[in-house]
């Protein structure tokens, strides 16, 4: 197998990643209700509000026929149209509203392959892709007490982050069948 060329390469880093950018901002995710115990919970209409990443962030390199793509500290903002909770005990608690998450330190890592097209053009199939958020804030908007909030927050941090790589991982996929036409 022969190295993609240089210019492909600089295609990838100057034409496909904005592109991808544009792209994540779009991302849904799935309505999420989970239950533990006494308490329940549930986050609803989640989109991607914004998706940073530095260009000298991103790391396009070759590797044998395929291309390695490495974004590194990416940051991505997520609002969360709806929330809510409810705690049974002796005195249940309950609350609604909006928030809102920050994630930092978001890393993905890919390896695209050529694809010939029927036309003669060129697409790139994406054969791996890994993503990792490191830190994730959540911040809620409702009538409550910050303890409780700040409480539910250590709960669904977890949680956010996990969809977050899911949500990622496939629309970075989706992004690229798209819109990596080179």
């Amino acid at each position: 197998p022969t190295s993609p060329p240089t210019s492909l390469i600089h295609t990838v880093r100057a034409v496909v990643v904005p592109a991808l950018t544009a792209y994540l901002t779009d991302a849904e995710f799935p309505p999420i209700l989970r239950e533990s115990g006494t308490l329940t919970y549930a986050l609803a209409k989640m989109r991607l509000r914004s998706f940073t990443l530095a260009d000298r962030n991103v790391v396009v390199m070759a590797a044998g026929s395929s291309l390695r793509v490495h974004f590194v500290d990416a940051r991505v903002g997520l609002d969360i149209g709806a929330w809510s909770y409810r705690k049974r005990s002796i005195v249940e608690l309950a609350d609604e509203g909006s928030a809102t998450a920050e994630m930092e330190g978001v890393h993905a890592s890919l390896r695209l392959v050529p694809d010939g097209r029927g036309d003669g053009g060129l697409a790139m199939a994406v054969r791996e892709a890994r993503v990792e958020v490191e830190r994730v804030e959540v911040e809620f908007d409702g009538s409550g007490s910050s303890w409780v909030y700040n409480a539910l927050a250590a709960v669904v941090r977890p949680v956010v982050r996990e969809a977050a790589q899911d949500v990622l991982r496939e629309a970075i996929i989706a992004g690229l069948r798209n819109q990596a036409r080179c």
